[in-house]
């Protein structure tokens, strides 16, 4: 792939990126954001409880959050694109093992697996993206995070013909064989972990290079003291990620929420691309935003609009085109989700945000195993999801809180560095 994209003159990071957008697409898009729609079908079968499956997203977040770290260790040490690969297998054939599932505690069980093979995609392409992008890096992770929402927007709907055609059972093989063929191949023989290890310079290094050189000769420039960043500074990131696994919860119910309004499985079908489309465009265009006008006024925008979507299911109950609309801003809370990397990036550093970054990852993912079951017994008690609308825009108010916090402190830390003539 080297040779060709030198062919092509096309610099191997967007070769990579491609990869990284593969993966994203035929792991976290086929197997997690569609996995709602399955579990709907499985519900109705064999007559579960709503309550009772949202454990099984308790387990897989649990596991996650703590695998996460190790993971990510892991793939820091030099096992990268090979433990994406089996990182992906597991969790595909974690989930083509539903079809062998009859019991409730056998998705329990699944969920253990499930969640380690989940656990670092969103921690590794950052991580990667960093290394191959000086420039336009937010745009890239945007992109590579949207894939998701491609591969989610794209197979629910086909999923949920396959359920009505063949059977969840069979539908679940079907699910796994199309990852595995997906992520196997383009994690082994395309993705590349780091451009040192094959000579390459990252892309954007040489304008990197050149705006360092410009400053230099200005008449005043801070001085390049390494800044300390507080330990609350931790903290603060380590609250946003705890406030963020509420409305990741609800991204698992939109089906079962659909239904409960008297709409058929078809409909929860296109509310679930609502949602993936949300995550799609929201990924780049947060992304985008991030790279034009700085991580914290992109992390506003799509904050206010994840809000959006808890007004509009409270509101647009019978009102098609409103909860359509509601699931698309829904959508964007998977880029709110992809936005740690970035503010781990702009608040530690290059060298230090790596380690922060697989604590506020796990922090993240035990909040949305928290919130996940927490939102399923709820409408079981309520018998609506009302409740649980409220109380997660009340979160995501506080994240908003927190990431002005953390903006105005960073800026008043920065503020106090020497500058010299």
């Amino acid at each position: 792939m080297y040779k060709l994209a030198q062919r092509l003159h096309i610099h191997y990071a967007w070769i990579n990126l491609v990869a990284l957008c593969l993966m994203m697409a035929g792991t976290i898009g086929l197997f997690v954001n569609c996995n709602g729609v399955l579990f709907n079908a499985i519900l109705k079968d064999l007559g579960f409880k709503s309550g009772d499956l949202s454990i099984f997203y308790s387990v897989r977040q649990i596991t996650a959050a703590f695998t996460v770290l190790v993971t990510v260790k892991l793939y820091l040490k030099g096992w990268g694109h090979k433990l994406v690969a089996g990182l992906a297998a597991l969790l595909a054939v974690s989930v083509g093992a539903y079809s062998l599932c009859n019991q409730v505690w056998h998705w329990y069980i699944l969920g253990f697996f499930v969640g380690i093979g989940q656990s670092s995609f969103h921690a590794i392409v950052p991580l990667v993206i960093n290394r191959w992008f000086h420039k336009n890096n937010g745009f890239a992770i945007g992109l590579a995070m949207a894939a998701s929402g491609v591969g989610g927007m794209l197979a629910n709907p086909l999923i949920s013909k396959l359920i009505l055609a063949i059977g969840w059972r069979a539908t679940s093989l079907c699910v796994m064989a199309a990852g595995l063929l997906i992520v196997v191949p383009s994690s082994l023989f395309i993705l590349k972990d780091d451009p040192d290890v094959m000579g390459i310079i990252p892309y954007g290094s040489d304008d990197k290079e050149k705006a360092v050189a410009s400053s230099t000769n200005t008449t005043t420039k801070k001085s390049t003291e390494t800044i300390s960043i507080p330990k609350y500074f931790f903290f603060l990131c380590m609250f946003y990620a705890v406030c963020g696994g509420s409305s990741m919860g609800h991204t698992n119910q939109v089906a079962l929420f659909t239904q409960s309004l008297g709409y058929d499985l078809t409909i929860s079908g296109y509310m679930t691309s609502f949602m993936m489309a949300g995550n799609l465009i929201g990924k780049v265009v947060v992304g985008m935003l991030a790279d034009r006008l700085g991580v914290f006024k992109a992390m506003y925008i799509s904050l206010v609009v994840v809000f959006c979507c808890f007004v509009c299911f409270l509101t647009f109950t019978d009102f098609l085109p409103g909860l359509l609309l509601g699931s698309a801003c829904l959508g964007v809370a998977y880029a709110v989700y992809s936005m740690p990397s970035l503010l781990c990036l702009k608040v530690f550093g290059p060298e230090k945000y790596k380690h922060v970054l697989a604590k506020v990852s796990a922090a993240y993912a035990m909040s949305n195993a928290i919130f996940s079951t927490s939102i399923g017994f709820l409408y079981d008690f309520f018998n609506s999801f009302a409740p649980s609308f409220v109380i997660c825009g009340i979160f995501t108010a506080g994240q908003f809180a927190l990431v002005l916090l953390i903006a105005l402190r960073l800026k008043k830390l920065h503020s106090q560095v020497p500058v010299e003539a």
